[in-house]
């Protein structure tokens, strides 16, 4: 009987070794389970975060090419107002105006505006002074 009281001894003996590094086991394991929550934690909270900075550097990329395609719009824009300017710079030497030219052909250009108005402001003034003045002669008005 001596013998298997040993025996069960040891199985106790080794059952509670295996037992006990069981428990040592299992609070290491919780351990690195509630560390591998926080770090799952960061982790979307930094893929939230590159998602973010992702998003602001499309936009931003969107927004360089627009003003890039703006940029490019105005010095073409430049580019055309100087050749105009150029050619306009050509046309007023081949014609050199003096000063006295250009102020008659200004008077000449207000006095034909001048006259376009009045004739149009009298005409109807005058068909009006007719109407109403033969309807005055007729005895009607």
């Amino acid at each position: 009987m001596e013998p298997k009281r040993q025996a069960l001894n040891a199985a106790n003996d080794q059952l509670n070794a295996a037992m006990e590094k069981l428990t040592q086991l299992k609070v290491k394991i919780s351990a690195l389970e509630l560390a591998l929550s926080k770090l799952t934690a960061e982790f979307e909270k930094a893929t939230q975060a590159k998602l973010k900075c992702q998003q602001e550097a499309d936009h931003t990329t969107k927004t360089i090419n627009l003003a890039n395609r703006l940029v490019g719009g105005l010095a073409s824009e430049n580019v055309r107002w100087a050749e105009a300017v150029a050619g306009f710079k050509v046309l007023l030497f081949h014609f050199s105006i003096t000063a006295t030219e250009m102020f008659v052909t200004k008077i000449i250009l207000i006095s034909l505006y001048v006259k376009q108005c009045v004739i149009l402001f009298t005409e109807p003034i005058k068909h009006s002074l007719v109407t109403h003045a033969g309807c005055i002669a007729a005895g009607v008005g």
